[in-house]
């Protein structure tokens, strides 16, 4: 529970670290990845 919340919480104050975090490099300014799009 704890986890879930504080992942919540940092995603909705720091999404790109918590992205960083993850480990899931999303298609941003920083890293463009040709492919992907997000709708």
């Amino acid at each position: 529970m704890d986890e879930r919340v504080w992942t919540i919480r940092e995603s909705l104050r720091r999404g790109d670290r918590v992205r960083l975090r993850l480990g899931r490099p999303l298609p941003g300014p920083r890293t463009p990845r040709p492919g992907r799009s997000p709708p």
